[in-house]
C-alpha cells in the first residue's frame, strides 16, 4: 500500500521459527513490556500467542493455518527458505515471499469462515500487481495441489479477478484444480452472500448456513472442516449459532454441536435443493 492509512489492522502478526517461540515471548514480555495472553487453545490449535501492551495487540505465530496434521499443512521450513527481504528506511525486514503471502491470506480467509472479506482481496490484488512480472504461478499451482489448498486459492483468485480485474492469467487460474460441483456451490455462496442484487431479509439470516457451507467448500477434503467443528470454541459457537438466555441450553448444544450444526445445515441444504429443482422445472 502506498499509505499506511489505507490498510486498517487489528493487530500485528510476527511469524517465528517454532524453536524460537518461547524466546520471542520472553523478549516481548521481559524487555518490551508486553503482557502474554497465551491459552492452551491458542498454543495447540491456532498456533499463536497473543500479547498486549497499552491496548496494542501483537501475535507471535509459528504456522499459517490451524494445527491440522497431514498433507494439507503448509511446510513452514520452506517458508523460511523462500523469505523475501524488504527494505524500510534502510532497514532489512524479512518477509514471506509473495507466493507464501498469498497462501497466508487465502488460509486466513478460510480460517475465519466468511465467504467475503474485502481487505484480503485488496491485499491479493495489490500483491499480484506489485509482483506481476515475477509472481510464480506454476509454484502456486504446484503447492496448492501438494498441500490440498486448491479450493481457498481458487476462490480468492477468482474473486480478486472478478472484483478488481486483477492481472491473473485465466489459464493459470483454471489449473488450480477444483471440482465442477464445488465450483458450482462456491458460485452459489457468492451469489447469496456477496453479489446480492436485491436486499432480502431472508438473505441476512443466512449467516449461519453460509458460515458452515463456506468451511465445507474451502477445504479440498471433507475431514478438516469436521475437525474444525470438533475443535470449535464455545465462544465462536455462540457467535454464529445464537445467544440463548438460558446458558445451560447453549452449553448443551455446544457439547452436541457436531449433531446440532450438521442437522441445521442439512435442513437448510435440503430446503435449498427443493427450491433449486422447483426453479429448474418452471
Amino acid at each position: 500500500y502506498s499509505d499506511i492509512g489505507l490498510r486498517p489492522m487489528i493487530d500485528i502478526d510476527i511469524i517465528v521459527r517454532e524453536r524460537d517461540v518461547e524466546k520471542s515471548e520472553k523478549l516481548l514480555v521481559n524487555e518490551l513490556g508486553y503482557y502474554s495472553l497465551r491459552t492452551k487453545r491458542s498454543l495447540e490449535d491456532s498456533c499463536h500467542i497473543p500479547l498486549s501492551k497499552k491496548g496494542f495487540s501483537l501475535e507471535i505465530h509459528w504456522d499459517v493455518d490451524y494445527s491440522f496434521k497431514g498433507p494439507n499443512r503448509i511446510v513452514i521450513p520452506e517458508i523460511w527458505k523462500r523469505k523475501y527481504i524488504n527494505r524500510l528506511n534502510d532497514v532489512a525486514i524479512e518477509s514471506m515471499s509473495p507466493e507464501d503471502t498469498f497462501f497466508s491470506l487465502a488460509l486466513h480467509q478460510r480460517r475465519l469462515g466468511k465467504p467475503f472479506i474485502l481487505k484480503y482481496l485488496c491485499d491479493i490484488d495489490l500483491l499480484v500487481r506489485k509482483f506481476q512480472g515475477s509472481f510464480d504461478w506454476d509454484f502456486i499451482i504446484e503447492k496448492a495441489r501438494e498441500f490440498r489448498i486448491a479450493a481457498p486459492c481458487f476462490s480468492m483468485l477468482k474473486l480478486a479477478k472478478k472484483i478488481f480485474q486483477s492481472p491473473i492469467p485465466e489459464n493459470k487460474l483454471e489449473q488450480v484444480r477444483v471440482g465442477t460441483i464445488k465450483k458450482y456451490f462456491i458460485g452459489y455462496v457468492w451469489k447469496k452472500a456477496i453479489f446480492i442484487t436485491k436486499y432480502n431479509k431472508r438473505d441476512s439470516e443466512n449467516l449461519k448456513y453460509n458460515y458452515l457451507l463456506t468451511h465445507l467448500l474451502m477445504y479440498d477434503k471433507i475431514s478438516p472442516p469436521f475437525k474444525y467443528i470438533l475443535c470449535l470454541s464455545e465462544e465462536r459457537f455462540k457467535k454464529f449459532y445464537g445467544t440463548f438466555q438460558d446458558s445451560k441450553r447453549l452449553h448443551l448444544l455446544y457439547i452436541f454441536r457436531i449433531f446440532y450444526m450438521s442437522f441445521k445445515f442439512g435442513i437448510r441444504f435440503f430446503n435449498r435443493m427443493i427450491i433449486y429443482f422447483k426453479d429448474l422445472l418452471r
